[in-house]
């Protein structure tokens, strides 16, 4: 088993206020001084579990762990998910939590008294603010497939344009193993990790600039670092404990410039088996069954690319 490394955040940029809210933070800051109300930072958020069908998700929105656990059929996935990212002229990068403690929005969008999405809404620090929306769609009792998508939203509300460099990382121990996994990384928006009976696809929106996959820990030692800018080196296979990652370079404009990437991740069982040739009207059938029920494919997502929105309020 593997354990995680403990991220320390090293911000070496100075503290500023928004200009877009500079009058209503102090006219706030003030009145709390007036009125003797505390200003400390709220205790941490409990980690976030969701569930639906033969699934469930573990996600540790205070730790560079992040997703830490995705379980189908009580077998375990995965080992991490995480969101790192630099603005400006930062060297290094910082860990999504380093914003400060997010609120948690949980919901229950199926009404089956199980909260299947969270919305992670993480402060304003220097300007900018990035929320992140969970879902997870689990299978049928029994099956061995499951999907989670993932939406993140990062918002420009300073005084000027901003640069972000934005990241995403993932480590699956598909079938709960470290060993026997391979990953490949295509078109710049695909990364299909397969081993131990299973495959686990992500699929991205827009297709990144940079992406890299990797021996853990070597590439979330590289994504991780606090005094090394990371610069994706875009390998697209690796395998044993494979890693990935994906990297997205914009520059927002300024007060509500926004960005948004979103993926789905599905995990399904890779083994398949084939059944002997028939013949007629049941052949026929066969077909179309198969068709119906075949796996996402990546191109079944076009429709969903253009989801990009860089601009004013």
């Amino acid at each position: 088993m593997k354990t995680h490394q403990t991220i320390h955040r090293v911000n070496p940029r100075a503290s500023r206020l928004s200009r877009c809210k500079s009058a209503v933070l102090g006219a706030a800051a003030a009145a709390a001084s007036v009125l003797g109300v505390s200003t400390a930072r709220p205790a941490l958020a409990a980690n976030v579990l969701l569930q639906n069908g033969n699934s469930s998700v573990t996600i540790n929105p205070n730790s560079s762990a992040g997703v830490e656990d995705w379980t189908i059929n009580s077998q375990n996935q995965i080992n991490q998910e995480w969101f790192w990212f630099s603005v400006g002229n930062q060297t290094g990068q910082s860990p999504l939590q380093s914003l400060g403690t997010p609120k948690v929005h949980k919901m229950d969008t199926t009404g089956d008294g199980e909260n299947d999405t969270v919305e992670l809404v993480y402060p304003t620090d220097d300007g900018i603010q990035i929320t992140v929306t969970y879902s997870l769609t689990g299978g049928q009792a029994g099956s061995d497939s499951s999907d989670l998508t993932d939406s993140i939203s990062i918002n420009n509300e300073t005084g000027k344009s901003e640069k972000v460099n934005f990241f995403q990382y993932a480590n699956f121990n598909l079938g709960d193993s470290t060993t026997g996994q391979t990953v490949n990384i295509s078109d710049k928006d695909t990364a299909t990790v397969t081993g131990n009976g299973y495959q686990a696809q992500t699929v991205v929106s827009p297709m990144a600039q940079e992406y890299e996959a990797n021996t853990f820990p070597n590439l979330l030692n590289t994504i991780s670092s606090s005094s090394v800018s990371a610069v994706l080196n875009d390998q697209k296979n690796a395998s044993g404990d494979p890693e990935w990652g994906f990297e997205w370079c914009t520059t927002l404009p300024m007060c509500s410039g926004s960005y948004v990437i979103t993926g789905d991740q599905d995990i399904t069982g890779s083994a398949v088996s084939v059944p002997e040739p028939v013949g007629g009207s049941v052949a026929l059938l066969g077909v179309g069954g198969m068709f119906l029920s075949r796996p996402r494919r990546r191109d079944e997502d076009a429709d969903h690319r253009d989801i990009v929105q860089v601009g004013g309020a």
